[in-house]
């Protein structure tokens, strides 16, 4: 209802329509009003503690349906079509122990598989994924559309793939199927969106801190979510995705056949519309903006589980996610689809000795959605990266390719080192190697990828402009690559054959629009916080090179250049200077 009005009201048993007033009807009609003003809200069903001593909470929310799905309030979306309006859904809200109040929390959501539940994703379940928040909330959700006549379930399927489903859709139509000329409108992720915001408002979640996560079904989902709203989440966590959506073996689903490839209401970055068989995989971009959160895939060799199953499918998605530029990381083992059945290389327990840290819900709730970060791609093309094969199931011999391997999941980076300004990009990054999750760190003392700089949100030169790159070792200060760059025609930065160390030798990786020196540690106001003498640029140089140092203060400075003896060479810089950014050149000679 969108205006102030009143009805009348009746209950009947099913398949009857007689109505007596006072009866089984109302007598007069009840008034109701509408205020614009008033923000809708989820309504408490039930709060717990649970054995955990996490705090619970279980929501629901109520659908504005109608067929013109464009026409919802600006504060509350069209989230089903007329014949589901009303269509009751669940949420529970967990916290975190011991969250401090008055600050801002993070958020991750989770998405059940195909015959799932919100119960099955609380702070203590799921031993496989520690899936406990540590400073925000878990939300776990219902994808529960469902389908019955006369108290007989129509079809098998009870969910929306965490989409939507057709503007036309008709649950209690028996005989209803998906037509070629319907539309499939994302009235599941509008959802989802939606109680996002709701948590912001009502619950102090914050904005930039939001993540995803699902397995299965759920992880399609995810997928979907993260590629069509790539601003709204920090990271995504895929398990167990088959990556080409609902296929027709299993009869008519709500977004219709594989071969029919319904169109959505979504457009992509070149405002053409996204098609249902786009949603699922990790190659095709369905947004109207250019970059994905981070992405993480995780997939196991002995998974057979028909739409989700290893297959030449997902090796295919893996292999273009790895050279497309996304930075994705991903992750392929021993592990079949449940859950519950880890039982693989990454996770093989439930300690930090048999378990990888990566896919924990607490690990993405240090990113945010609206910074950059370094997209490490094109693994395959570089030694020592494993290789997942053809995509036949099977491990120990009986598959193909290596039986577990990663392709990014092994760098890493200081999401507090990253300098994005106008003239600057700055990260350091390091290969895992001293983690307690044993099962990350890598095997290697260093590993080779190309590099791309995503979500960029000041450094962002014009297209086919000309940069400047160097990576420098932060334990020796040697320029240990450098170079140029061409910026491509729609704006992303990147470079190719990027080498990165194990830990302790991590690297400052930087981009300039003039030659680069390194670390940029200013205290906001073009003043530094410390003094710095950094590498000189380029090292080794022809016919000379530049030597920059900060200054927190005024006061006097000598700049002298010495030999591998210890005699003085010559000196540069010598008097009294500001605090500030210098710079000197040296030419090489004494």
């Amino acid at each position: 209802m969108h205006q102030t009005g009143s009805k009348y009201y009746a209950v009947v048993k099913w398949g009857e329509s007689a109505v007596t007033a006072g009866a089984n009807g109302t007598s007069l009609p009840v008034p109701f009003q509408f205020d614009a003003n008033e923000p809708v809200q989820s309504h408490l069903q039930m709060a717990s503690t649970l054995p955990s001593g996490h705090q619970s909470g279980i929501y629901t929310m109520w659908a504005d349906g109608r067929d013109e799905h464009w026409n919802g309030r600006a504060d509350f979306p069209v989230m089903a079509n007329r014949h589901k309006n009303g269509m009751p859904s669940l949420f529970i809200v967990s916290e975190a122990l011991n969250l401090p109040p008055d600050t801002k929390r993070s958020v991750v959501h989770w998405l059940h598989g195909g015959q799932g539940t919100a119960f099955q994703s609380l702070p203590d379940t799921r031993q496989g994924i520690n899936i406990e928040p540590k400073d925000g909330y878990l939300v776990a959700h219902n994808d529960d559309f469902q389908r019955y006549f006369f108290g007989q379930v129509l079809a098998q399927e009870t969910n929306s793939w965490w989409f939507g489903w057709g503007k036309y859709h008709d649950p209690f139509d028996v005989d209803f199927e998906p037509a070629d000329g319907d539309t499939i409108i994302n009235y599941t992720q509008r959802r989802i969106l939606w109680i996002t915001d709701w948590l912001v408002r009502e619950k102090g979640a914050d904005p930039e801190r939001i993540s995803i996560q699902g397995h299965s079904v759920g992880s399609a989902g995810t997928t979907a979510l993260a590629k069509a709203f790539p601003n709204r989440f920090a990271t995504a966590s895929i398990f167990n995705n088959g990556f080409d959506g609902p296929q027709d073996s299993g009869g008519v689903t709500f977004l219709g056949t594989a071969s029919q490839n319904l169109p959505t209401n979504l457009r992509n970055f070149q405002g053409e519309v996204v098609h249902v068989n786009d949603l699922y995989n990790l190659s095709t971009p369905i947004a109207p903006v250019r970059d994905l959160p981070i992405m993480r895939s995780w997939h196991g060799k002995n998974d057979t589980n028909g739409t989700m199953e290893w297959d030449s499918v997902v090796v295919s998605e893996y292999r273009s996610a790895d050279a497309n530029a996304w930075g994705m990381q991903l992750w392929w083992d021993e592990r079949p689809h449940g859950l519950s059945t880890f039982s693989s290389h990454w996770s093989n327990g439930t300690t930090p000795a048999t378990q990888t840290e990566r896919d924990n819900a607490s690990y993405q709730e240090r990113y945010r959605a609206n910074q950059s970060f370094p997209a490490f791609f094109n693994h395959q093309a570089y030694p020592n990266n494993a290789d997942p094969g053809d995509g036949t199931p099977g491990t120990g011999g009986s598959g193909s390719g290596d039986d577990w391997g990663t392709w990014g999941g092994y760098h890493d980076w200081d999401v507090s080192s990253v300098v994005d300004k106008d003239d600057r990009w700055e990260v350091t990054a390091w290969l895992i190697g001293q983690s307690q999750w044993l099962v990350d760190n890598c095997p290697f003392d260093s590993l080779t990828s190309d590099l791309a700089i995503r979500k960029p949100q000041r450094f962002l030169p014009a297209p086919n402009s000309l940069l400047s790159w160097l990576v420098v070792s932060l334990t020796t200060g040697d320029t240990l690559q450098s170079g140029a760059a061409v910026v491509d025609a729609d704006g992303l930065v990147k470079v190719e054959g990027i080498t990165v160390h194990r830990e302790p030798d991590s690297v400052r990786i930087v981009f300039s629009m003039n030659a680069p020196t390194v670390v940029d540690d200013t205290n906001g106001e073009g003043i530094p916080s410390q003094f710095t003498l950094h590498q000189s640029y380029p090292n080794p140089f022809n016919p000379e090179t530049a030597i920059r140092y900060q200054l927190s203060s005024a006061g006097k400075v000598e700049l002298a250049i010495y030999d591998i003896t210890g005699r003085r060479v010559r000196v540069l810089v010598r008097g009294v200077q500001n605090a500030g950014v210098h710079r000197a050149v040296w030419d090489g000679r004494d």
